[in-house]
């Protein structure tokens, strides 16, 4: 079973992030347009690095669960799926909504793809009403071709550290693949960060 699952997720992890194309980023010296997720995580990735906390990890595949619990984490590794989540795509430039609500728990935006060829569908990005400092992001990944169907629901948390910029606490990563001739497997990957 530990077989299957660890086989499982690395096929569902590989195929649904390695096959997308990526457009080159953002130009040089050009402000991105959207929120920068590679700039937030490579940022966390770094204070997560230094810091090295340990992490309790739950993995769903197809029904079957397998709980680890991880005092040496590749941080670059753990979070390099939310890079997926990026839209500050020259190509993209004019290919999303952009919408803002504000409450007293803080400001979200919300970035919606106008084109469903596009590997990201939707980006919400939560933050800090004073500090702007983010407190969340979710995003909507999809990708399609002829050997497979795919579908990711990203989602991170972050909670503001004693005398620190915030730090991410909790992440999940859920979803779908389809491959031809072969049944879909579906995948929930959730984490807790241990201080």
């Amino acid at each position: 079973m530990k077989i299957r699952l660890t086989y499982g997720l690395g096929l569902a992890l590989l195929l649904s992030g390695g096959c997308v194309e990526r457009p080159e980023s953002t130009l040089a010296g050009e402000a991105p347009r959207f929120f920068d997720v590679k700039g937030f995580v490579d940022t966390q990735v770094a204070l997560l690095q230094q810091k090295q906390p340990a992490l309790t990890k739950r993995v769903f595949i197809d029904g079957e669960r397998q709980e680890k619990q991880l005092q040496k984490v590749d941080w670059s590794r753990e979070l390099a799926q939310f890079r997926d989540a990026d839209l500050n795509k020259p190509a993209w430039r004019d290919s999303y909504t952009i919408d803002t609500v504000a409450t007293d728990a803080g400001r979200t935006v919300v970035y919606t793809a106008l084109d469903q060829d596009l590997p990201v569908d939707k980006l919400q990005v939560t933050m800090e009403p004073n500090t702007g400092e983010v407190l969340g992001l979710r995003a909507d990944l999809r990708s399609h071709n002829l050997l497979y169907d795919s579908r990711r629901q990203l989602m991170l948390e972050c909670q503001p550290q004693a005398q620190e910029a915030v730090q991410v606490t909790h992440y999940r990563l859920k979803g779908y693949q389809k491959l031809v001739l072969r049944d879909s497997v579906r995948f929930d990957v959730e984490v807790q960060v241990v201080p």
